[in-house]
């Protein structure tokens, strides 16, 4: 089974769609997040907006390993898996997923966001968790469709981190 990790906080959208299951030619979807458990409504919209042949299921981020299992049980081969942050990216890694990369496909603006790179912009806190994801030996990839242009998106990250590191020792900080 191939599998491959998105980070993208609008989760499944036209992108998502047509961008990646068409283009990748998936059978399967997951999203691991805990919020999706408790929104009865989202889930409903979803399930509607996602073919019927396609394995579509929401789990807990450590339970990943599980949904996976079932999707094989179903005979599905090209698994998207679907995270909103960091934070769960990295406890989906931890729960045993193996990946090559993981592709941070849409952290859009919100407040108390900064910009790190192209249509990526994060916390501190989720610098801090891209740092140990990539600290994983997982490459960090940044495009919004898979046949984008392919972006280490660790250099970037690591660019970014050595200019807050200056910034803040010469006492300027931003918000």
């Amino acid at each position: 089974m191939k599998v491959w990790l998105r980070v993208d906080d609008r989760f499944i959208h036209g992108q998502v769609l047509v961008g990646w299951v068409q283009v990748l030619g998936l059978d399967g979807i997951i999203v691991a997040n805990k919020a999706f458990l408790f929104d009865d409504a989202r889930r409903r919209f979803l399930r509607n907006i996602v073919p019927t042949h396609i394995f579509l299921d929401f789990v807990e981020p450590e339970k990943v390993m599980e949904s996976l299992k079932r999707a094989e049980e179903e005979n599905k081969s090209k698994v998207l898996v679907l995270v909103g942050d960091p934070f769960d990216a990295l406890k989906v890694l931890e729960a045993g997923l193996k990946v090559d990369s993981v592709n941070i496909g849409g952290m859009h603006y919100q407040e108390g966001r900064e910009k790190i790179g192209e249509n990526v912009f994060a916390t501190q806190k989720e610098v801090e968790y891209l740092e140990k994801i990539s600290s994983l030996r997982v490459e960090l990839d940044s495009r919004a469709i898979p046949l984008g242009k392919k972006t280490n998106f660790a250099p970037i990250l690591k660019d970014y981190i050595r200019k807050k590191s200056r910034s803040a020792s010469k006492g300027i900080w931003r918000k």
